[in-house]
Parts: C-alpha cells; structure tokens; sequence
C-alpha cells in the first residue's frame, strides 16, 4: 500500500470521524484542511509534477535507443539494366567485342533475358543507440534545473499549507467571537426577561406605566434584529470554514469555543526567501543552458540492422559511429541570448533584495500589529470593567427609583458593546499573533 494511499484512507477516516462527532476542534480543523484542502492537494499535484520533470530530465544522460522496420513490394523492379550495357561499359575494346561475342552464343541456349531488375521487394529492420558524451553541459544543468523545480514546488507548498491554516484558523476563531457575542446578547435578554417581570408587577400596582414596557419591547427588537445578523453570520462562516476543510456543509455542525490551542512557533523561516534564492540560481542555470547549446557536442553510437533486397539474401551488419556536432554561426545569437539573460538576472537579483526589504518590513508591521491589538485590549477591558460597574449602579439607583428604566437599558447596552469590542480585540491580538508568527 503507498503512502499516498495510507494518507488517503487516515483523511477520510479522520474527516468522518470529526463530522459523526459534529463538534470541532481548532486542531482536528486544520488537521482535515491539510488533507482536504483544495489548494493544498493542487500544491502536493504540483510537487509531483515537477518530480515527474526531474525524471525526464533524468532519462537525458542514458542512451537514446531506436528500433526500425520497412517493407517495400514495387510494381516493377526500381532500377534495371541490360546486359549489353554492362558490356557496352567496359572500356577495353578487345574484352568487350570477346564478351559480345560469348553473350551472343550462350543467351539463346541458356535462356538468359537480356534485362536484369534490382531492388523490385525487400525488408530491413534495425536498431540503433545513440549515448550523448558532451551537450554543452545542457543536460548536467538540465537536471540541476530541475531539481531546483521539484524544491520550488515544496517551499510553495509550504507557504501554501501556511496560508491555508490561517485562513481556517482565523474562520474558526471568528466563529468563536460571533459565538461569544452570541452569548452576551442573551444576558442581555435575560435582563429584558427579568425586567420585564418586575415591570408587569409595577405596572399592576401602579408604580410604573406602559411607557416603560414599550421601551423594553423595543429593545427587544433591536436585540432579535442583532440575533438575526450574528446568527447569519455564524452560518456564513461555518459554510467558509467548511470550503476551506473540503468537507459538505451541515447545520449541526459546531465548533469547541471552550478549547482553544495556543499558537505554535513556525517550524521554519518563511519559504519566501528560499523561493528568491531559488529564482536567481534558476536564471543562472538556464544562461549556462543557452551557452551550453552553442557549444560542442558529442556523442557514439552502434547500430545493428538486418535487410533482405536482393533475391535469397539475407545479410545482417552492425556498426559504431561517434558524431561531433560545432555550432559555427551559433554565437552571434548565443551572445545576445547571454546578454538577455544576464539582465534577465540582475532583475532577479534585485527582486530578491527588494523583496526581502518588504518581508523584513512586513515582519516589523506584524509586530506592531501584536503591540496594538494588545493595547486595544486593555483599553477595551477597561471599558468593560467601567461598564460593569456603571450597570451595577444604574440599576440599584433604578431600583431605587432614583433613574428612569431608560438610563439601565442604556446601561446594559454600553456594557454589552464593550464586551463585543473585548471580544474583537482579542480575535484581533490573535490574528496580529498568527501573523507575526507566520512572518519571522
């Protein structure tokens, strides 16, 4: 059983086990993504294709090996002479009036036509091997080439894994925000429930009016106004994060918002700056391919051959060749072709260092991203903590009566926006944190 096999059979098994259980962890979801992923198979197909490159450039340095056949049946003989050509051709006058003369006596009593044909049917077949000794260093930076293609396809491979695991994590995690400010709606409909109790009891005994029951209902309002969005959005986003895992979509489907792993370090440096490096070696390698084609090249050979042309005769023969191949009016382009690529790598060379400049500052914004979000957060816990305490106030002064329900209501709704503004700032610091990671 192959490995791709194995892996296979360990994703679908994974994948259905995760989906009976219908509630998912942060890990098990990037664990499918990296089975199931489309772009993450594309990028294991492109690894395999360039290793499928890598073995045809492979095959170059073993012998080119050919085999032929051919049959021919003419209507009539492709070349025929006559017999007093033959000796009409001979230059000595006296051996060809002697030869005339037996002709003429023994053509009639041996029956002897005065035409001959040649070539009229035959077959030959044979084979031949052709084992390349110098191509102008082509094929040894053939294969080099290559093999910088089978590296390019795994450093972008992996940048596609690390793009991919963000992108699912960070789906999750909006997931478990829009969740959280799921929860905090319903204490504040709990509230609305509790107050509206004590509001049916004061208003039965005459201590409050309908005014203050309608103020309550029209909260509720805006409040199933907001269910609906974070509801809709919930559902929006668990259809993104299930694309993102290759797997159908399905309403029971939950996410663990109890459980959430802490990020772990990069195992690598970003593929980026490999993928660079790989980018000016590679212009490098196909401008000694280009100088290699105007070089000379070498290679020997055998061949082997059977034919049968004439009546009755089969012969066989073999031989053994060596060609030398000189490019003599090559180089004028040759040279042009090495300046292009030339310029060809000094933008490379410049690229490389421009964009290593942008990851370095890219590098230096995801931590100042991190260093926000972090204050952010403490302004935002603030904010809760200052909303708690101005809830708790407002309702005993309404309890008291010394406010009017209006003042609570608008109490609780300060209290629960800081809490969604908590909720998002620590979705962010996770976000800015995955991100800082990722770009070391």
């Amino acid at each position: 059983m192959t490995k791709n096999r194995l892996y296979t059979i360990s994703a679908v098994l994974l994948t259905a086990i995760c989906l009976n259980a219908q509630t998912l962890g942060l890990d098990s979801c990037l664990n499918i993504a990296l089975q199931n992923n489309l772009q993450m198979k594309n990028a294991n197909l492109e690894i395999q294709k360039a290793e499928q490159v890598r073995y045809q450039a492979l095959t170059k340095y073993f012998p080119n090996i050919s085999a032929h056949a051919y049959a021919f049946h003419a209507l009539n003989p492709l070349i025929e002479i006559g017999a007093t050509d033959i000796i009409n051709g001979i230059e000595n006058e006296e051996v060809r009036t002697n030869l005339r003369q037996a002709y003429d006596e023994i053509a009639p009593y041996a029956d002897l036509e005065n035409m001959f044909g040649f070539f009229q049917y035959g077959v030959t077949a044979g084979a031949t091997a052709i084992q390349p000794v110098f191509m102008g260093g082509q094929i040894v930076n053939g294969n080099r080439l290559a093999k910088l293609g089978v590296d390019a396809a795994k450093l972008q491979a992996e940048i596609t894994k690390r793009e991919t695991l963000r992108a699912v994590e960070q789906t999750y995690l909006m997931i478990v925000g829009l969740e959280e400010k799921k929860t905090t709606l319903q204490s504040v409909n709990q509230l609305l429930d509790t107050l509206t109790h004590d509001l049916q009891t004061a208003i039965q005994s005459g201590l409050a009016t309908q005014t203050d029951m309608l103020k309550i209902e029209l909260q509720r309002g805006e409040n199933e106004s907001l269910q609906l969005q974070l509801d809709n959005g919930i559902t929006l986003a668990k259809q993104a994060l299930c694309s993102q895992l290759g797997i159908p979509y399905s309403d029971s489907l939950q996410v663990d918002t109890a459980n959430i792993p802490d990020i772990t370090a990069s195992a690598m440096p970003r593929p980026e700056k490999t993928l660079l490096d790989i980018n000016v070696r590679k212009e490098k390698l196909i401008k000694k391919m280009e100088v290699g084609k105007a070089l000379p090249q070498i290679a020997v050979g055998g061949s082997y051959a059977y034919n049968r042309i004439l009546k009755d005769q089969n012969r066989y023969n073999g031989l053994l060749f060596a060609t030398v191949q000189v490019p003599l009016t090559d180089w004028w382009e040759t040279g042009h072709k090495i300046k292009e690529r030339n310029l060809q790598t000094e933008q490379a060379e410049n690229s490389r260092q421009y964009l290593n400049e942008q990851m370095e500052l890219q590098s230096l914004q995801a931590q100042q991203e991190v260093l926000l979000a972090i204050k952010k957060i403490e302004i935002a816990d603030k904010a809760v903590t200052n909303a708690t305490e101005n809830v708790r106030i407002t309702r005993v002064n309404y309890e008291a009566g010394l406010v009017p329900l209006s003042e609570l209501l608008e109490a609780r709704t300060l209290l629960m926006k800081a809490q969604n503004d908590l909720t998002d700032a620590q979705l962010q610091l996770r976000f800015a944190q995955r991100k800082a990671e990722d770009y070391k």
